[in-house]
């Protein structure tokens, strides 16, 4: 991990998946370049299914939502990662950053629809 600590609000990270507990401490901030100013202030992981059989889930999918504070710009920025989990052998499961976009709004995100609350619709 780099630097930069988390100020987290909202979770323990022990309570994420093993492999969002993976990708926060190892790769997350990398990814994201906070600035000096910057702080991430909410992480969410929502875990949900493609599909069920006889067996069971088809698959795990895993989104993580992440907001970030610049105490410099009074500017929250949400950034959504996913990952894919579909039960084959050595899987390995990685997150991917799917979008950062920024808000003066602070609202903090359960599920993709709360995104509507930053974001709505024109």
């Amino acid at each position: 991990m780099s630097g930069q600590s988390l100020a987290c609000n909202n979770a323990n990270i022990t309570y994420f998946s093993k492999y969002a507990r993976e990708f926060i401490e190892e790769e997350m901030l990398d990814i994201l370049k906070l600035g000096e100013s910057e702080m991430i202030t909410w992480i969410y992981e929502v875990i949900g299914h493609d599909g069920y059989d006889e067996d069971g889930p088809e698959s795990n999918l895993y989104d993580l939502y992440v907001i970030s504070y610049d105490s410099g710009s009074k500017i929250y920025t949400y950034h959504i990662f996913h990952a894919e989990q579909w039960f084959t052998e050595d899987e390995v499961v990685n997150y991917f950053h799917i979008s950062s976009d920024k808000s003066e709004k602070y609202y903090p995100i359960l599920k993709d629809s709360d995104l509507l609350e930053v974001f709505p619709f024109p």
